[in-house]
């Protein structure tokens, strides 16, 4: 945040150059300070267990985060990418992912706040892709769909006036926050008495499957939407070290006298 904003200012003439372009720029300290990137963030891998999946399926029967959290674990897509899903975005049994969503902190000239809903690309250039669902979610689009035209009906006047075609809204018509989302998340872990882990783990327990069904890594990768083969590859290696066992057991018959 930072950068950009010494770029405006080297663009506006208040500074001859940007002193965080510097190449030598580094932070005294004892630890490494390494840049955010998208494999440091797919690599804080936290999976779900097969039985806590079903924990959590059990759970969501008459809850609204049902089809949200089914997509989450059948198409392995980022909480930003499925919250901007339109109904334009889904057919021929696929999601097409080419944007991401979140509220935006907004500070005006008085200095007061506000929240603001705002599209963004999705978050690397692979993160435009196409991803075939489970086709036993047609069913739960179609649930989906009735509950939302069942929430306009009750909420009458209070429904948003501007009509966005999103999947996910709030009961009243609005965009969802992603905030909320993690909030409502951590109550049906504890209602399922599952523990806790980020909503993004549905996201590695997708490729973790796809990983225990020899999926190949490329194909993987282009399901995810990883900017490289190397991201994919450093979750495997994460993710099933049990394939590392079973490869040195196959030497067994070789060192065996």
């Amino acid at each position: 945040l930072l950068k950009k904003f010494l770029f405006y200012c080297v663009e506006e003439n208040y500074l001859l150059k940007n002193p965080l372009q510097s190449k030598n720029l580094s932070i005294p300290g004892k630890h490494e300070v390494k840049e955010i990137t998208e494999k440091d963030d797919d690599l804080d891998i936290v999976v779900f267990t097969n039985k806590e999946i079903e924990k959590v399926k059990e759970d969501l029967e008459t809850n609204r985060l049902r089809l949200l959290v089914l997509l989450a674990i059948g198409t392995g897509c980022r909480l930003g990418e499925l919250l901007a899903l339109t109904w334009e975005d889904v057919y021929d049994g696929e999601l097409h992912i080419n944007k991401s969503s979140k509220y935006a902190t907004i500070i005006e000239a008085d200095g007061s706040r506000r929240n603001k809903f705002v599209l963004l690309p999705p978050k690397t250039k692979s993160s435009y892709r196409t991803i075939p669902y489970p086709t036993v979610l047609e069913t739960e689009f179609n649930k989906h769909k009735a509950l939302q035209a069942q929430e306009k009906l009750s909420a009458g006047p209070l429904y948003a006036k501007t009509e966005l075609g999103f999947i996910f809204k709030t009961s009243t018509g609005l965009p969802v926050d992603a905030r909320n989302i993690r909030r409502a998340w951590q109550r049906l872990l504890k209602s399922a008495d599952v523990d806790y882990k980020k909503f993004h783990g549905l996201r590695h327990t997708f490729d973790t499957k796809l990983f225990e069904r020899d999926i190949k890594p490329k194909t993987v990768q282009k399901l995810m939407g990883h900017s490289s083969l190397e991201v994919t590859m450093n979750i495997y290696t994460h993710v099933m070290p049990k394939e590392k066992e079973n490869a040195v057991e196959v030497l067994n018959s070789i060192v065996s006298m």
